[in-house]
């Protein structure tokens, strides 16, 4: 198959080395790849860079566009896509490294997917903006512009990115900025972890990656444990040394839908007071009818919503409602008499 790389770049000198590079171990017919990178003025050496790579890629074609501004990243998209013919566009950015045999992993799904199937995403490794997948067809609701094949047809069809956007630098260096910082304070924070950890806990989650790529489902501490010689103790302490340390100020959002802070759900030290209150509740709650008792118990006790409860009892939502409001009520009348 053919493919048109489209590459928006802006003072992105930094990146190019390890990306043209990428481009150059690639095991695939490098005739039916053509590189269109778009500039958008530059003050740095990133033109001057691409136009040397140019000279000696050994890609099918490798053109670059000087835009004479900035016009953004969806114009800069669809500047690129006019510029090519190839049945696929590939909207790939400059921050990133392909793996050699990618361009056949996409031949393979392309032609294994379905007519309607427009979007093919590279998944993006070690770390990638967090949504759901498919575990068994890997289809997902959303695709994000930073590694995606696009069938032309379809990219013309919606009339490509929409420039009425006026999306501006700030809308890539404040997600950038952020991501920076949460790097700084996981790799350099207060908290330190061992190099020899971190790699470890790379490995590890490029396991579990691969194994739920593989069998659909996630694999067991204990299927990690033996993957990497190590006990299921020191798996789980590994595995949570790559973890964001958070903060007990910080907002967390639970399953009924209210934002509270995690200190919030420390137990505090009882006081006499709080053990009697406790003890009134438990009777309370050993009175109520065992489907009254099992509401309560789920709702409070197990964190679940209200639809969670009604399918899980069999009736409807509003029915949990009504019955949970009857409950409370009866508990305000008998516990502040």
């Amino acid at each position: 198959m053919k493919y048109d790389i489209i590459t928006v770049t802006y003072n992105s000198s930094r990146w190019l080395e390890k990306y043209f590079a990428a481009f150059e171990k690639l095991d695939y017919n490098k005739d039916d790849i053509r590189l269109v990178i778009v500039d958008n003025s530059s003050q740095d050496e990133t033109v001057a860079k691409c136009r040397e790579y140019a000279a000696i890629s050994t890609l099918g074609e490798v053109k670059v566009i000087e835009s004479g501004g900035n016009i953004g990243f969806g114009a800069g998209n669809n500047l690129g896509v006019k510029n090519c013919n190839s049945p696929f566009v590939f909207l790939l950015n400059v921050d990133t490294e392909i793996y050699s045999d990618a361009f056949t992993q996409i031949d393979r799904y392309i032609e294994n997917a379905a007519e309607d199937a427009v979007a093919f995403e590279m998944r993006q490794l070690p770390v990638e903006m967090g949504k759901h997948y498919d575990p068994v067809t890997l289809e997902t609701s959303w695709a994000s512009g930073a590694a995606v094949v696009i069938r032309r047809t379809a990219y013309e069809a919606i009339g490509g990115f929409d420039e009425r956007f006026g999306v501006k630098f700030s809308t890539y260096a404040v997600p950038m900025i952020a991501g920076e910082i949460k790097r700084f304070m996981r790799d350099d924070g207060s908290v330190k972890v061992s190099r020899a950890m971190k790699q470890t806990a790379k490995e590890m989650n490029g396991f579990i990656e691969e194994y739920v790529i593989k069998h659909g489902t996630q694999p067991s501490i204990t299927a990690i444990a033996k993957q990497f010689g190590v006990d299921e103790t020191e798996t789980v302490f590994i595995l949570g040394s790559s973890k964001m340390p958070l903060s007990l100020q910080g907002g967390a959002d639970f399953k009924d839908g209210k934002e509270r802070e995690l200190i919030e759900m420390l137990p505090a030290k009882d006081d006499q007071e709080e053990w009697l209150d406790k003890m009134l509740l438990h009777g309370a709650i050993e009175a109520l009818s065992e489907r009254d008792r099992k509401v309560i118990i789920l709702r409070y006790f197990r964190d679940m919503t209200q639809s969670e409860v009604a399918e899980k009892i069999g009736v409807s939502q509003v029915q949990i409602s009504r019955i949970e409001s009857r409950i409370i009520k009866e508990f305000r009348t008998k516990l502040s008499g």
